[in-house]
């Protein structure tokens, strides 16, 4: 009886040929995945920088409801409970990156800096103790455009403020995240996003944002200071 297909039809894959293509097919992974990786980090990094250009946004209209003042550096409330009326959205508070930080990726300038250079000693104990009933006045910045109002704090960290009195070395060397995006674990590479006083919004190379200018400074002092060493960054 005569068969319906040739027998040579019906001949399927050597295991060779199988693993052939199995390597194949990991070659091309290999190959995309990291290009995968970059294009999700990329949109993470994206939808943070909106994140922080709505709070800025929120604290420009603060401002202008409230005499051209920041929300006065308190713990009850601290800043995101007087911004909420202008961002709404919570969300807004999360980086998509900071997968497993808290529910706030977010710090404010606390402008210590300022305030210690215009207050009398017994006001800037008030100020340092969270009892300074009044914010920083947006006017008052020197440089809008080269001062940051908004970063990324590190992953964990329950800091709301960024302030160069605080801790051992100061907030910007212990609770900033320098390189949250494009970085590797361990390393100074990658960047952060910030927001600046004039609204903009722009993502900063690893360390960028407090050497060789820090940017977080309202004052000559704390702006032009010596360069800081990047291994000092924790």
């Amino acid at each position: 009886m005569r068969t319906p297909f040739p027998a040579k039809a019906l001949r399927g894959f050597t295991l060779i040929e199988l693993l052939v293509v199995v390597a194949v097919i990991g070659i091309l992974s290999s190959l995309l995945l990291p290009a995968v990786s970059r294009a999700k980090e990329k949109g993470r990094s994206t939808t943070c920088a909106s994140n922080l250009r709505q709070l800025d946004l929120a604290l420009l209209m603060y401002a202008s409801d409230h005499g051209d003042q920041c929300p006065p550096r308190q713990f009850i409330p601290y800043w995101p409970l007087p911004l909420h009326p202008y961002y709404k959205e919570v969300a807004l508070l999360k980086c998509p990156s900071d997968e497993h930080g808290s529910r706030r990726s977010y710090i404010i300038n606390g402008w210590n800096d300022y305030f210690e250079s215009t207050l009398s000693r017994e006001e800037f104990e008030a100020f340092k103790a969270f009892r300074w009933p009044h914010g920083m006045k947006l006017s008052q910045i020197p440089n809008p455009a080269e001062t940051i109002t908004f970063g990324e704090k590190r992953t964990g960290s329950p800091h709301a403020y960024m302030d160069f009195h605080q801790g051992v070395k100061g907030n910007d060397l212990e609770e900033l995240e320098h390189g949250r995006h494009g970085g590797r674990a361990g390393t100074q590479t990658g960047s952060s996003n910030y927001g600046f006083a004039d609204g903009s919004v722009r993502g900063l190379k690893y360390g960028r944002s407090i050497t060789p200018v820090n940017l977080w400074a309202a004052t000559d002092r704390w702006r032009n200071g010596p360069p800081v060493p990047l291994d000092r960054i924790e």
